[in-house]
């Protein structure tokens, strides 16, 4: 699990290259089948931030980590 965070204006892309921070897994509840994971972002500098958290999944048979079908946003 990871957050992707960069500059961007309002209603556009980032404006360079994001940032990419591993979550780290902090509890799971087997009940419900759910995770929580956290991190700690400092921002280099002040302005407006986009976000996104993705799940990107790790196997050996896999070509690249970033098999576009295997990873989702929210």
């Amino acid at each position: 699990v990871q957050l992707v965070m960069g500059l961007a204006p309002l209603n556009g892309e980032f404006i360079g290259k994001p940032d990419v921070l591993r979550l780290e897994p902090r509890s799971q509840n087997r009940e419900t089948g759910t995770m929580s994971y956290s991190a700690t972002y400092i921002p280099s500098s002040s302005g407006h931030y986009r976000y996104g958290v993705r799940v990107m999944p790790v196997h050996p048979a896999q070509c690249t980590p970033h098999e576009t079908d295997l990873v989702i946003w929210a």
